[in-house]
Parts: structure tokens; C-alpha cells; sequence
């Protein structure tokens, strides 16, 4: 699906769900695979991560909409292969991705998603923290010092996939 999709929350309970943002349409280029919003910085954007497609190219993106509105606010080559999930730091407001790397499981890890001015366009940078094969989600512990990330491993394993702790600065 190319749909962010919104609902109500009232009485602790979700209603009138429907499509919002069809991320694929306004940002050009896959479909959003991750969302997340960073309640620290005020600025309200929603950071959407998007695939690029089946290619075996480092095409997907991180997109920015408005998310009462929709709108496009920006968007960025990640410079990663298959971006599955995001998440900002607690601790540092950074955000980090997770690359599957489902062409090329050694491209796989969790990767620091840094601002960075070429040529004085603002553009995306992705800093790689940790490898791991085919990583699947990540999320950090409340004081920002421990990240968790899924993963379902080499297709050479016969056991699932395992839940690794990252423990350091972020």
C-alpha cells in the first residue's frame, strides 16, 4: 500500500480510520515503510521512510510531511537499500534507521540518519552504527541509552530471527 493512513483517538480507543497521505503520489518515489513523529523537537513533522522499490539500488528515501495537512514538506535520498523502520533518540533527538538489505545482507545495520549541506542543498547522510543482518525494527529504551533491534538474520540460519541490545550513546 502507498497509504499513511490516520484515525481518532477518543476514550482510548481508535476510530475512523482513513487514508491521509499517499506518500508514493507526493513524494515520487516508493512506498512508506516506517513513520515516526519527534515529540522532543516541536517541529511536528512526520519522517516517513520509503522504499524505493525491488531495484537493488540504494533508492529509498526519508520523506517529511505536515501531518494535519499532508503535504509534502521535504524529501531526501537515504542513501540506504531497504529503510523498514525509524526512530529518534530520547537521549540526543538524532534518528536512526534500520537498512534490510534484502539484495545485499552484508549493506544490512542500523545507520544514524544525519543532516548534511552539499553544495548548499540540505541532503541526508546515513552514518551506519552497527551491522546486522537483515534488521527488521528498532526501538529505544525511555533514557535513550539502550536501542533494540529486530532481526531476522542470514537466509543461511535455520533458527527465527533474534532481538539484539545496543547499549551506547545516541
Amino acid at each position: 500500500a502507498n497509504w499513511i493512513l490516520k484515525a481518532t483517538l477518543s476514550k482510548n480507543r481508535l476510530s475512523d480510520l482513513q487514508r491521509h497521505i499517499d506518500g508514493r503520489q507526493l513524494a515520487g518515489v516508493g512506498r512508506p515503510m516506517a513513520v515516526v513523529i519527534d515529540e522532543r523537537s516541536g517541529n511536528g513533522y512526520l519522517a516517513a521512510g520509503q522504499d524505493g522499490g525491488t531495484a537493488n539500488r540504494r533508492d529509498s528515501a526519508l520523506v517529511f510531511y505536515a501531518p494535519g495537512s499532508g503535504r509534502l514538506a521535504a524529501a531526501f535520498p537515504a542513501g540506504l537499500y531497504d529503510l523498514v523502520d525509524l526512530a529518534y533518540s530520547p537521549a540526543s533527538g538524532n534518528l536512526y534507521a534500520v537498512d534490510a538489505g534484502w539484495h545485499d545482507e552484508a549493506s544490512g545495520g542500523v545507520y544514524r540518519l544525519d543532516a548534511k549541506t552539499i553544495d548548499g542543498r540540505q541532503q541526508c547522510e546515513a552514518v551506519r552504527i552497527a551491522a546486522c543482518e537483515r534488521p527488521t525494527s528498532l526501538a529505544f529504551a525511555p533514557a535513550g541509552t539502550v536501542l533494540y533491534v529486530t532481526v531476522l538474520g542470514s537466509d543461511n540460519e535455520e533458527a527465527g530471527g533474534q532481538l539484539l541490545k545496543i547499549t551506547g550513546p545516541f
